[in-house]
């Protein structure tokens, strides 16, 4: 089954917020502002959209003949720091 992407998105953003926001409680921190619930938001479509291009590009022999070897790697090793990012971001949260 194909999950749609919108809906992996929005119910993993709703969970990590909802996980920061009782684990600030607890800790007695302050509560998520505006700026972290937007930048939660885009950081977990960003790590979801750049595992999607990572899978494709290693999925898909047509794309990787087109991209060449180098092309390749580099588009991989971009994926993996962009999910590398955007999941440091989001593990902030919990700090």
């Amino acid at each position: 089954m194909k999950l749609n992407f919108l809906f992996v998105w929005g119910a993993l953003t709703v969970a990590v917020i909802i996980a920061a926001s009782i684990l600030r409680k607890n800790r007695k921190k302050n509560s998520l502002s505006e700026t972290e619930f937007f930048l939660t938001g885009f950081a977990i479509g960003s790590a979801i959209s750049l595992a999607k291009v990572r899978i494709k590009v290693i999925g898909d022999e047509k794309l990787q003949a087109d991209l060449d070897l180098d092309g390749a790697i580099s588009l991989c090793l971009g994926c993996g720091f962009g999910i590398f990012l955007s999941l440091k971001e989001v593990i902030k949260l919990f700090s």
